[in-house]
């Protein structure tokens, strides 16, 4: 379901210090998550395609114009909702991203001082 909540997500990427998150993996769900979510937009889309397309007959009847309604309303949400997990995804990815960084940083760092303490 769409309506997993970013802390369920979150909870299950803490890091074995459980002070910060594994990002990279974080921003794998993320991606996954939004695939799928695109996943029913695009068989909302096809729903949406039959239904439209059969303007004098349809087996929602009288109701066709609302079940259309619907059908469009949960595209956009599909959508938004695929898009914000995409966003989510990318800053999970930047900041694992300048972790690593970091961490490149402070073991070229280490590893100089252990050099210099070495002579």
């Amino acid at each position: 379901d769409h309506r997993i909540s970013v802390q369920d997500i979150e909870a299950r990427h803490i890091t074995q210090n459980g002070n910060d998150f594994d990002h990279d993996a974080l921003a794998k769900e993320y991606e996954d998550l939004a695939r799928d979510i695109q996943a029913k937009a695009q068989e909302q889309k096809e729903i949406y395609k039959q239904k439209s397309h059969y303007r004098h007959y349809s087996h929602f009847g009288k109701h066709r114009k609302s079940a259309i309604f619907r059908i469009t309303n949960k595209i956009r949400r599909y959508e938004k909702t695929a898009q914000e997990s995409l966003d989510k995804a990318d800053y999970h990815r930047k900041i694992s991203a300048n972790i690593n960084q970091v961490d490149k940083k402070n073991k070229a760092r280490k590893n100089s001082n252990n050099n210099n303490n070495s002579l």
